[in-house]
């Protein structure tokens, strides 16, 4: 499995082992279809050695370990850090800092090798999943570590290596898969050859993992480079951004990735097109025989025929929805989240919501023809507050438990809060019985 040998010299015994495992798990999907050949069923490998779609992938993990750290951002909640979060991320960082393919390169750099890019890409070097996880795992573990005070040698070793990553893969390196076509800007590829097999992709919302997971990228992102070739690999996926025909896979993060780019062009068509499901054939969320089924009364789907109804699409709207009108950002992972209101929100679009995010805030806030009417904060766990200020730099009213607590003023603000306490922003000279007016409207 780590090809240290050639595959075609796997022994008897591996053989006759691997014939007795089901080619859908997951480390036996190099397995392809069988038959019965004299009273034994055997199967032949997929012709990419030991690589099959679902295996030598490891991001998975990564993903797990997000949700659990969202979980504590969100909470505050140091036991689960240090019961449920702190052993996942710790396990998963250093699965791949032990891992015997991620190797230091004459470059100085660390590089991963042998792995696949989720499905398409089998067998290659530094994939765009695989390095998107790593920028993620290694300093948030080592964050986690540091909140618990604990493991600091182990921190130590993981900061190394995210310092020294190498770069997530471009189609301007000589050796990224599939290159540069002419008239092709500098954008993010599958990864870097040589690989076993598959073909690189394009035009597809795989190719922004980094804009998509783990909050590489989102409103508080300074770095240029990377906003650019985010930019660019996002346009070559939508030339000339979504409009009201855009037709948006059933298990697409498209609309996630515009959310974290601030592009609310895009999720203006993208979050309801993929609702609507406009094209089912194509989307494959009909099932043959059926007919035309679509979007059923109860809005799931048939994307994988009667016996798998589906509501995935929904989900993925619903993340896109919650990152248009609120995000909890930093500009590198592992940093403070600051508070950014409405930062992809649709200027066509009125809202009002109330979401949980960074810090245990509990924030209601409302949006009527491209205005903020004001921001409010439940504080259920006392911590520090940094919002980006809504009104730009403009001077704000500031009220605690319902009485003016004076003003603020700035592009960023920062407030002490205690545990239990409502804190409400509003433009400056704002009356509180009119804000009490807003939230009850």
């Amino acid at each position: 499995y780590l090809l240290r040998k050639p595959w075609d010299q796997r022994s008897q015994r591996f053989r006759d082992y691997a014939d007795t495992k089901h080619p859908h798990s997951s480390r036996w999907n190099w397995k392809g279809q069988g038959q019965w050949v004299e009273g034994r069923f055997e199967y032949k490998d997929k012709g990419a050695g030991p690589f099959g779609e679902v295996i030598h992938i490891y991001s998975t993990g990564a993903k797990v370990c997000y949700l659990y750290w969202l979980r504590y951002l969100y909470t505050q909640d140091q036991s689960w850090l240090r019961d449920r979060a702190y052993p996942l991320l710790k396990g998963v960082a250093e699965f791949y800092r032990n891992h015997p393919k991620l190797q230091k390169g004459a470059d100085g750099r660390y590089h991963i090798h042998d792995v696949n890019d989720h499905e398409p890409i089998k067998g290659a070097q530094d994939t765009l999943e695989e390095i998107t996880a790593m920028r993620f795992i290694f300093p948030v573990a080592a964050r986690a570590a540091a909140v618990l005070d604990t493991d600091a040698d182990l921190r130590t070793r993981w900061l190394e290596i995210a310092s020294t990553l190498a770069p997530l893969p471009t189609n301007d390196l000589p050796d990224s898969i599939g290159g540069r076509q002419p008239g092709e800007p500098r954008m993010w590829c599958n990864g870097r050859t040589p690989l076993i097999a598959g073909n690189p992709t394009r035009r597809s919302d795989h190719l922004l993992t980094p804009a998509i997971h783990y909050g590489l990228i989102n409103a508080a992102t300074t770095d240029r480079d990377l906003l650019a070739v985010a930019g660019a690999t996002f346009d070559s996926v939508y030339p000339g951004g979504a409009n009201e025909k855009s037709v948006i896979h059933v298990l697409s993060r498209a609309a996630i990735a515009a959310a974290n780019l601030g592009r609310a062009s895009d999720i203006r068509f993208l979050v309801p097109n993929q609702i609507r499901c406009l094209d089912p054939a194509r989307d494959f969320c009909d099932w043959p025989g059926l007919g035309r089924v679509g979007v059923l009364p109860n809005r799931l789907t048939l994307r994988e025929g009667p016996g798998a109804i589906d509501c995935q699409r929904l989900g993925r709207a619903a993340a896109a929805l919650h990152l248009s009108l609120l995000q909890a950002a930093s500009p590198e992972p592992g940093g403070e989240p600051v508070l950014y209101l409405f930062p992809a929100w649709p200027k066509q679009w009125d809202a009002a919501f109330t979401l949980l995010t960074a810090g245990a805030f509990l924030v209601t806030s409302s949006l009527r023809q491209g205005r903020i009417d004001f921001v409010e904060l439940r504080s259920q766990a006392g911590a520090e507050l940094r919002i980006r200020n809504p009104w730009g730099e403009a001077s704000l009213s500031l009220f605690r438990n319902g009485q003016p607590a004076g003003t603020a003023a700035g592009g960023r603000i920062t407030l002490a809060t205690t545990r239990g306490e409502t804190l409400v922003l509003a433009p400056a000279g704002a009356k509180l019985e009119n804000l009490r007016r807003t939230l009850e409207a």
